[in-house]
């Protein structure tokens, strides 16, 4: 048996084991006065939203459901598919972008907030979103930088 085959087995074998009640999709999300941390951001829920998370295997998707239909989410990773564009705002130091994927002719479209630094990076998404200078008002429910890394470290302990 080569190396790397020896090597795989043994990592495995000494991997921590999921949670029985953990399942790749649809987590319940423990909310602390009425937020969560969403990798590099602190998001706050308004009254009768719900949230979960999807596991990846080095990401988080936190979706959020509310009244109306309303629905959004959260990709919390650091190699997502959206890109930053036109800077939209800048809070708590650090700028939320007009996220943009390519679409099949290759031309850059609007899907959602970009929001990337050092350590990891977030994309807003979802039914909420407009794509114009209205959509600022959504990151008034979102703590980001020093703010949102403080209160990620509380929700941690």
């Amino acid at each position: 048996m080569g190396v790397s085959v020896l090597l795989s087995l043994l990592l495995l074998a000494f991997q921590a084991p999921e949670p029985a009640d953990r399942k790749p999709e649809g987590n319940p999300i423990e909310l602390r006065n009425n937020g969560f941390c969403a990798g590099i951001s602190w998001v706050i829920l308004v009254p009768g939203e719900t949230v979960t998370m999807d596991d990846g295997p080095d990401f988080n998707v936190y979706r959020v459901r509310g009244p109306g239909g309303r629905e959004w989410g959260v990709y919390s990773g650091f190699a997502g598919q959206s890109a930053p564009g036109q800077a939209l705002l800048t809070k708590d130091g650090t700028t939320v972008y007009r996220g943009t994927e390519r679409d099949e002719g290759g031309k850059r479209v609007f899907d959602g907030y970009y929001v990337g630094r050092k350590g990891g990076q977030n994309h807003f998404f979802g039914n909420v979103f407009r794509d114009d200078s209205a959509d600022a008002d959504f990151f008034k429910r979102v703590r980001l930088g020093k703010a949102a890394d403080k209160l990620c470290a509380e929700d941690r302990k």
